[in-house]
C-alpha cells in the first residue's frame, strides 16, 4: 500500500476504533493497489463517512447486523445509503455500493432505486427453490 493510504487506514482506526476494510484488486494493472471500502452499519451516522468518499472504491451498506443469515431487511438504511450515493456523485462518482443483507426478491428493487450496484443475497439465494431464476430476478 501506498503511503496515504496506510495513513487513512490509521486515522480511520484512531476515529472508529476499527480498521477500514480492504481488498486487493483483481485484474488491476497495478499489483500493489488496493480496493478501499466503508462499511456503513445502522449505527453508523452518514457524516461518520464523508471525510473517506473521495477515497473509496466501495461503499458496503449493512441491512442487517453482521453476524448470521437469514435476517429481517433493514429497509431504514435506504434514504442513508440514497443520500450517500447522492454525495458520492459530487466527489466520486465512481465508487460503488454494495448491500449486503436481507436482500431478497422483494427488497433488491428498493436498494437500486437508493444507489446500490452490488447486490449480496445469501440466505434467499439458498433457499430459492430455483437459484438460475433467482439471480436473474435481481439482476433486473
Amino acid at each position: 500500500m501506498k503511503t496515504s493510504e496506510t495513513q487513512l487506514l490509521l486515522d480511520w482506526y484512531k476515529v472508529n476504533g476499527r480498521i477500514l476494510p480492504w481488498r486487493v484488486r483483481g485484474a488491476h494493472p497495478d499489483p500493489y493497489a488496493v480496493w478501499v471500502s466503508e462499511i456503513m452499519l445502522q449505527q453508523t451516522r452518514v457524516e461518520a463517512v464523508i471525510p473517506y468518499l473521495d477515497k473509496c472504491d466501495m461503499v458496503l451498506v449493512m441491512t442487517v447486523e453482521p453476524g448470521f443469515g437469514g435476517q429481517k431487511f433493514m429497509a431504514d438504511m435506504m434514504p442513508k445509503m440514497k443520500k450517500i450515493r447522492e454525495m458520492l456523485d459530487e466527489v466520486n462518482p465512481s465508487c460503488i455500493i454494495e448491500v449486503d443483507g436481507g436482500v431478497d426478491a422483494n427488497t433488491c428493487a428498493v436498494c437500486k432505486e437508493n444507489g446500490a450496484e452490488v447486490l449480496v443475497a445469501g440466505s434467499a439465494y439458498f433457499k430459492a427453490t430455483d437459484r438460475a431464476e433467482f439471480v436473474k430476478t435481481i439482476q433486473k
